[in-house]
């Protein structure tokens, strides 16, 4: 309160001294006017910029303890319209990271609600791009790019590529999976980049098996197989839906798939 009244304070001496410098009253007192119309420019601003961090922590508490994020979303906005100054510049980006996290989050949730409630029995490519939008290019069935849209018999296996490494598989005319290499997508708090003792924890497998010492390339749902392809990696296709292919170099998730969203876990 303090601040709002100095603020209020300074911006009325900022106006009236202005006011008397460009009129030219008391002249012979210039410099001293100067120096008083500087200062009260000064603690405008200094206040100001209290109120902006104000109005920040008020628009933070609104999302994180109240969780109203379409009013801490509106405060956000209006701060990072803001011109930035020295004074205020720490107000300023911390409003914009918090609206690009927010923003974020609608678009994975968004996402994670279309992939949880599509009917993948009928996986025509007209209802796919109905509901996920026009893929930014496609692939066929051995990986390679097509040059447009798939024709013909290129309809029943194909690869539809979105922004941010999500892409949604068709194979023998069956929705075979959805594909995520960013954490858009998350199941029982396990998502791209979470570690593998995680994704144990989450969905116990029945066994672990080298599939290096096996010599089918089939694999069995409930069983985690590594040393799949590579020295290290692994693979995992659970029995509730969705499946998991773990890196050799981080031990993380490196890509998510689902693979029936009937079988989904909640969370």
């Amino acid at each position: 309160m303090k601040n709002l009244l100095w603020s209020a304070s300074a911006r009325r001496r900022f106006k009236i001294e202005r006011t008397a410098f460009k009129s030219g009253v008391n002249p012979p007192h210039s410099k001293k006017l100067l120096l008083s119309l500087l200062t009260s420019l000064c603690l405008y601003s200094a206040a100001f910029a209290d109120n902006l961090s104000q109005r920040y922590e008020k628009a933070y508490f609104l999302e994180t303890a109240k969780g109203q994020t379409e009013e801490a979303l509106e405060i956000y906005r209006q701060i990072v319209a803001t011109e930035a100054t020295d004074d205020n510049r720490l107000a300023v980006i911390q409003a914009l990271k918090r609206m690009l996290v927010l923003n974020q989050r609608a678009r994975d949730k968004t996402i994670k609600d279309k992939v949880d409630n599509f009917v993948m029995d009928d996986p025509v490519l007209y209802r796919i791009i109905d509901t996920f939008g026009e893929p930014i290019s496609y692939k066929g069935l051995s990986g390679k790019p097509l040059s447009g849209k798939p024709q013909g018999n290129e309809i029943k296996s194909c690869t539809l590529v979105y922004p941010n490494k999500f892409e949604i598989k068709i194979l023998s005319g069956k929705l075979f999976q959805f594909r995520f290499k960013k954490p858009q997508y998350t199941v029982k708090n396990i998502s791209v980049g979470s570690p593998i003792k995680d994704v144990l924890a989450a969905f116990p497998p029945q066994s672990i098996t080298n599939h290096a010492s096996i010599r089918t390339s089939r694999r069995q749902p409930g069983i985690m197989y590594t040393n799949y392809l590579n020295t290290g990696t692994c693979t995992y296709k659970t029995k509730e839906g969705v499946g998991f292919f773990i890196s050799n170099t981080s031990n993380t998730v490196y890509s998510l798939s689902v693979y029936d969203n009937t079988l989904l876990p909640e969370g």
